[in-house]
């Protein structure tokens, strides 16, 4: 009987646990974490300051670990991993006290921790004004702060940065985001897509200083007031969206190989130690387009990385391929979502990219209620393959989601023109934008 142990319960350890017992009814499973509860879904916190999904307790999730025969230390951090003889130290947080835990096979899911830029002030007042946004209790604390209707200021114009500006601007907060990039969501929209989302924030009365960095945060016992570009900004609140970085410590100080995306592991998920699998935001994988590693710290790809992880762990042999990086956000009620490549990414990789791109309604223009989406599909001149796409409006998920799986299957811009798309008058058009883009594409190859 296979034991393994897994530290940290995420969306990666929770998905190892299942496939683990799908794949070994009777392995002994053992799981080490540090938080009070069981599950946590983080990418909910901003909607939880928002007030959109009612009590900010939802985004913990019981698992029923007792009927699932798994052995869950809470509230233990694990802080010694032992190679040679394959134990896992952690200790209570309470209590101190100690526990060593032997395993056949590990499984590393430890997470990430939020970025927290070196700007002068910031971390001294972390708790009195300025929050990171990757905990129910950040949500709570911001969600209480943000009642006095005072000014807030966020850092970063990423997912996490931008869905909560919306919920503090909702809540009445006068609110400024700062972005040291040129755009938003800088990494996953090229400017063009950017700037349909940046006209409709700035339609929400949030205030957008581009290209611009934060040097300060000021405040006695209580933020008061923030240095930007030289400028002084009044504000009560700071939020730290400026990304995250791979909790890999506890697997570098045992000897593991760690690069700067993290646990460094293969396409099993092993890492240099072939006893112990690393997955999630703590771990590196690859590149499916570029072909190289990278870092990807997105849930469903921790998700599936732990699904692998898990089922290998107990006896299986199965193979994660890597990834393309399909990503969705909401933004109020503005549906941003994209996948691989932007088109300044294909030429800093060496692709010669064709973009075709046009916007247009959801719905036949005679059936009345269409919204309006943007769609960018993006492919390789050379090879004709698909490289990317970015979609902003409603409907943008799932059209994301289609060339997601394009792309993973190495399909050409007339195979992508090719896909059977349903069609009825209420939902979606007979033509739809994405094949028209697709088409447009190709179009300008010819």
């Amino acid at each position: 009987m296979a034991k393994i142990v897994i530290v940290g319960l995420g969306a990666g350890g929770f998905a190892a646990i299942l496939a683990a017992r799908k794949t070994d009814r009777n392995a002994e499973i053992v799981v080490i974490d540090r938080k009070d509860y069981d599950l946590m879904h983080p990418c909910g916190i901003p909607y939880a300051v928002e007030g959109a999904i009612g009590s900010i307790d939802s985004l913990k999730h019981d698992l029923n670990m007792k009927a699932m025969r798994v052995a869950h230390y809470k509230n233990y951090i694990a802080d010694n991993i032992n190679l040679a003889e394959k134990t896992v130290r952690a200790h209570s947080a309470f209590s101190g006290d100690e526990e060593f835990f032997a395993y056949d096979k590990l499984i590393i899911s430890t997470g990430s921790t939020p970025l927290v830029p070196p700007v002068e002030g910031l971390e001294a007042l972390l708790g009195k004004g300025a929050f990171t946004v990757a905990t129910p209790e950040d949500a709570s604390r911001l969600r209480a702060a943000a009642r006095a209707i005072g000014k807030a200021l966020v850092i970063g114009a990423g997912a996490i940065g931008l869905e909560t500006a919306s919920a503090l601007s909702d809540m009445g907060c006068e609110t400024t985001v700062v972005e040291t990039l040129g755009g938003v969501f800088p990494r996953a929209l090229d400017p063009d897509m950017a700037a349909i989302l940046q006209q409709y924030l700035e339609e929400k009365k949030i205030a957008l200083r581009l290209g611009s960095s934060v040097q300060a945060v000021r405040g006695s016992t209580q933020v008061e007031e923030a240095v930007v570009d030289g400028e002084t900004v009044p504000c009560s609140i700071v939020v730290v969206g400026a990304g995250v970085r791979p909790n890999s410590a506890l697997a570098a100080d045992a000897g593991l190989n760690v690069s700067r995306f993290g646990v460094v592991t293969d396409e099993k998920m092993l890492s240099s130690d072939p006893s112990v699998y690393a997955v999630g935001d703590c771990a590196e994988t690859f590149d499916l387009i570029r072909k190289h590693r990278c870092w990807m710290p997105l849930s469903t790809i921790a998700y599936r990385q732990g699904t692998i992880a898990g089922a290998n762990a107990a006896g299986a042999d199965e193979t994660y391929k890597g990834v393309v990086g399909a990503f969705v956000s909401k933004v109020g009620e503005m549906e941003i979502a994209a996948v691989g490549l932007t088109s300044q990414a294909a030429v800093a990789a060496g692709f010669d990219p064709v973009i075709g791109k046009l916007k247009d309604l959801t719905r036949p223009d005679w059936y009345p209620n269409g919204r309006e989406i943007t769609v960018k599909v993006i492919a390789d001149k050379a090879t004709r393959k698909v490289l990317g796409a970015q979609a902003v409006g409603s409907g943008a998920a799932w059209r994301v989601n289609v060339v997601s799986a394009a792309i993973s299957s190495g399909m050409s811009l007339e195979q992508l023109s090719d896909v059977e798309l349903a069609y009825c008058p209420p939902v979606s058009q007979t033509y739809d934008c994405l094949s028209k883009a697709a088409d447009l594409a190709i179009r300008k190859i010819k």
